[in-house]
Parts: structure tokens; sequence; C-alpha cells
């Protein structure tokens, strides 16, 4: 047992009401609007009365939260079960959510009767025992909360920072990944006003230079296919040839999804028309609002910035495999073999040969920011954090 996990065992039952009406909006968003019916206003005394915290969520459902320090067993069945006849009594138990905040760890036994009680009425139980609660106030975040109830000095949480982080000694320092952390997102935040700015002209331009390349590439297959050429060139040929297609294309289809992406929020319609009226400026205490309210909606931001550097990287690579790969293969096939141009770009084409690797390199590209532009990334994380937490529950 670590010293939180202890020191949560002495607090009384007013404080660790207050602990759990100030941890919980933490630990999940949604349950920031809790109100406390369980305490005195203003005081660490309780009332009696079920439940200790309450509220109603976004979809309409209750959630109920039972909050105590008696470890006696079958104290928290009885609160789960006083929290289910409220909510009959009320119609609407079907879809609420049951909260037990212990500061002790229930058995097994004790637990299963509990999540059968819930299933049994439709309910969703989540159990917050002593372990959890002190793995939940051990992070960074909430130290705050385990220095104001538990008194854990702020220098002992560095010493125990130092210890997990400090290199030997004799190791220098070289760098610190943070500063990356702090360019890229200065970057990203940079490349988010500058194509809002000019949106419409970027994606007018981007989208007719893909569209005219993939058509250039189209037709140069074309034209060897009607000389006959075409048949007789090797894979690695053809592969050259087909691949400029499937990565213009899929630059086609990342400048779409950055302009019709699947995510979307009121929060980020907001940023976008502080950018375009104000610039830099509409943009830094709106970053810094949805990094306080909605992190969702600031990765998705970031991570669609990056996706437009991944464009442009993608279009570098293939305006050097048109230059010294596709020419390349068009004068390798004609007749003058001492044709300067064909020497010239030989002996390019022995530095830069083509291989697999580049198609793997243009997909990879091509895939990642898809994901990026699209919000499908975010639309990930939302969902394995959300499996997560079911689990963890």
């Amino acid at each position: 047992m670590d010293d939180t996990e202890y020191k949560l065992k002495g607090l009384n039952a007013g404080e660790f009401q207050r602990l759990a009406f100030e941890l919980l909006p933490r630990v999940n968003d949604e349950w920031n609007s809790l109100i406390h019916s369980g305490a005195v206003e203003g005081t660490n005394i309780t009332r009696k009365g079920t439940p200790d915290m309450w509220m109603r969520a976004r979809n309409g459902r209750l959630v109920y939260v039972q909050v105590t320090t008696d470890a006696k067993t079958g104290k928290m069945y009885e609160d789960v079960n006083k929290s289910i006849e409220s909510l009959l009594d009320l119609g609407m138990g079907h879809g609420a959510t049951c909260i037990a905040f212990v500061n002790s760890e229930p058995q097994s036994k004790e637990v299963l009767r509990c999540q059968e009680l819930c299933e049994q009425h439709g309910c969703d139980l989540v159990l917050f025992h002593n372990s959890k609660i002190a793995k939940a106030l051990n992070q960074v975040a909430n130290h705050d909360l385990r220095k104001k109830f538990l008194n854990i000095p702020l220098d002992v949480l560095e010493k125990e920072k130092t210890a997990l982080t400090a290199p030997e000694k004799t190791k220098e320092k070289t760098s610190d990944p943070q500063i990356f952390v702090i360019l890229g997102v200065i970057l990203s935040v940079v490349t988010m006003v500058f194509y809002l700015s000019y949106e419409s002209m970027i994606i007018w331009i981007a989208s007719s230079v893909f569209i005219t390349m993939t058509l250039v590439s189209v037709l140069r297959i074309y034209r060897l296919s009607r000389k006959g050429l075409f048949r007789s060139l090797d894979k690695k040929y053809k592969l050259a040839l087909y691949t400029p297609i499937f990565s213009w294309l899929g630059a086609l289809a990342v400048i779409f999804f950055i302009k019709y992406p699947f995510y979307s929020s009121e929060g980020i319609e907001m940023v976008r028309s502080k950018i375009i009226d104000h610039g830099m400026s509409g943009i830094v205490p709106r970053i810094i609002e949805l990094f306080l309210n909605n992190t969702s909606d600031l990765t998705f931001l970031l991570l669609q910035s990056v996706s437009l550097w991944f464009l442009v990287f993608l279009v570098l690579i293939l305006l050097a495999f048109e230059v010294f790969h596709s020419s390349h293969i068009i004068l390798s096939v004609r007749r003058n073999r001492n044709n300067k141009e064909l020497k010239v770009l030989s002996y390019i084409n022995k530095r830069t040969s083509f291989s697999q690797s580049m198609v793997f390199l243009n997909a990879y590209l091509i895939v990642v920011a898809v994901l990026f532009a699209s919000g499908l990334f975010v639309n990930l994380m939302d969902h394995f954090n959300n499996s997560t937490m079911a689990i963890l529950k």
C-alpha cells in the first residue's frame, strides 16, 4: 500500500465526499455537472439521503453517486440497492449509472452482487475503490487534489518525479522532448492559420494540380500502350508507372477530407471562424479554451495541420518521382540510345532507383494523412478511450 492509499483511509466521510465531488469530473468530463446533495453547503458535514451526488447526463439518463468510508461487508451493496430503489421510484432505472466511491477494497463476491443487481434493472455500475482512486490521484494532473485532501507535500511529488525521470549523472542531457512537442504545436497552429486564411485558393490550386497530374500519369501509360511498349516493360517499371496515378488520387482524397472531414463540432467551427476573421490573434485564445474544455477538438485541429505537412511531403516525393523515374522510363524505350537527356536521367536513376519502399512510403503518407485529415484517427482514439474506461469499470 502506497502513501496515497494509506492516507485515503484516514479521510472522514465529509472529506471523502468532497474528494469524490472534485475528482470524478476529472476522470470523466461527462460528470462535470454533479450536484452534491449529500453535504451541508460550505462544510465537510454530510447529510442523510440517497444519493450523495447526482446529475442528469446528456442522454437524459440519471447518474447516482454513493460515497462511503464504511468498509463493512455489505455496505456497498446496501448503498447501490438504495440508489436503484430511488431510481425505480422515479421511473428512471433503465440506462442509469450507479457510481460506488469507496475507500476500501471490496470483496469480489460483493462486487459481483452489485453488478448483478444493476444488470437486473438495466443500470450500469461504476466502482471506484481505494487503489483505483489512489491511481487517479497519483496522476500529475490530479496532484493538486492529492495535496489538498491528503496533505502530501509538493516537494515529495517532485522527488518522486525526479527519481523516475532523472538520467544518470554520468550522462549529459542532450535534448528535451517537450521542446519538440511545443515547436510541433506552434508549427501546426501557424499552418492552420495559413491554410484557413487562404483555404479556397489552396483547395482550388491543389485540386487542379492533383487532377492534372493524375491525367498526365494515365496519359503516359496510354501512349506507351498505343505504341505496344507497355507490355514489354518489367513489373518494376509498370509499378513505377502505376504508382503516381494512385498517389495523386490519394493526395486528392486528403485535400477532400481536409475540406469535408467526418469529425466536426461547434467548438471547431467557432475556431475556424475566429481564425478567418482575426488570424493568429483569433486562434490563440480558442486553442487554450479547447485545451481546457475538449482535447479531442484540439487534437483534431492539430492533426489536420499535420496532414497538410504530410501532403506537402507526398507531393514533393511525387514530383521528384516524375522527374527522376517516370521520365527515365519513357526515354529508355526510345530508339535513340545516345540521347543526352537519357544519359543524365540514367545517371540520376542509378542513385535514386525505384523500389517497393517508395510505394509503401507513398501509401503510408496517404493513409496517415487521410486518417488525420478526416478525423477518423480522433474518432478511433475516443472509441478506444471509451472502451478502455468500460473495461476498467
